[in-house]
């Protein structure tokens, strides 16, 4: 018996090393070269590699701009899920209810999210363009405005435009997601709710939304993720213009390490924000866990 048990405990971890080892070369490795970067001062242009322990994080969390990063990049977030809950919610209510097209509208929203985000930037740039842009000929054509405006060189409307791109790219998942928590909702509340009179804004108020947010948090923390690791849909929009007034702290560390070559700030600008991004996984991961009942 005791043979068999060693022979299975070892089967076991034969199938297990080839995963193992995947996951410690393609991810752990690349993770603690990184964290070792940040410990040093790194220029390939001079070939110099100096060490130089702590300084980068004190240098970092003195840096302004380093710290307008943080708070823009958690601003960016909190208005983008805001706004991905709440047309989220609108738009899956609706197609919860039956009617004719419901599949293919299902299906239609599906689309920005089958597209890479790189792309969703790149058609919004276009649709804003103040040349050749939808949003702009529509202004005026109905003689909003007298002449051309670029939307995308104001601190303030860029900065909502970018928020816009990402709630329409992360809509859909945020959307079928909402839809199958709906679908868990008995019927039977709703019609008991209904023969007490209670009207479609006090089902909706006192039934739908509280039955919602419990599921609701793993999909919350999962788009604070998806925010936080934000970079394409800026890079594409604005290049972390104009100025600084869209530079997240991912755009940040891309900047620092490829534009100005400080590879080791750029690692330190990273490995903060994986941080962040860590301490939301664990809400994640022990949200994901959890059992609902109705």
């Amino acid at each position: 018996m005791k043979d068999i048990r060693k022979s299975r405990i070892k089967m076991i971890f034969a199938l297990n090393v080839p995963a193992v080892t995947v996951i410690l070369v393609l991810l752990l490795l690349p993770l603690a070269i990184g964290f070792g970067y940040t410990f040093f001062k790194i220029s390939f242009m001079k070939h110099s590699f100096k060490f130089i322990g702590l300084a980068n994080y004190i240098e970092a969390f003195s840096d302004s701009e380093v710290i307008s990063s943080i708070i823009r990049t958690l601003l960016y977030s909190i208005i983008s899920i805001s706004m991905a809950l709440v047309s989220a919610i609108g738009m899956a209510l609706m197609l919860n209810k039956d009617f004719v097209g419901n599949k293919i509208c299902r299906a239609l929203i599906m689309i920005p999210w089958a597209l890479p985000p790189i792309v969703n930037g790149i058609a919004w740039n276009w649709f804003f363009n103040p040349r050749y842009g939808f949003f702009t000929n529509v202004l005026l054509k109905l003689g909003i405005i007298d002449k051309p405006i670029n939307f995308l060189t104001g601190n303030i409307s860029a900065f909502i435009i970018v928020c816009i791109a990402t709630v329409y790219w992360l809509l859909p998942f945020s959307i079928i997601y909402l839809l199958a928590l709906l679908k868990t909702i008995p019927k039977s509340v709703y019609e008991a709710a209904e023969i007490d009179g209670a009207s479609k804004w006090q089902r909706f108020t006192k039934i739908t939304l509280p039955l919602l947010l419990p599921g609701s948090g793993v999909l919350i923390i999962w788009l604070a993720i998806r925010t936080l690791k934000s970079y394409d849909i800026i890079y594409a929009l604005t290049e972390g213009g104009p100025g600084r007034a869209t530079t997240v702290l991912n755009y940040l560390a891309y900047s620092v390490s490829f534009k100005t070559m400080d590879f080791g700030m750029g690692a330190t600008i990273s490995f903060i924000l994986s941080i962040m991004i860590f301490l939301f996984s664990i809400l994640y991961y022990r949200f994901s866990f959890r059992e609902y009942s109705y």
